[in-house]
């Protein structure tokens, strides 16, 4: 489960620095 956790906040981080 942690790791899925990580895995949704690094997606969500490299969103972010897309826009």
């Amino acid at each position: 489960m942690l790791h899925v956790l990580e895995l949704f906040f690094r997606q969500n981080t490299c969103l972010t620095f897309s826009f």
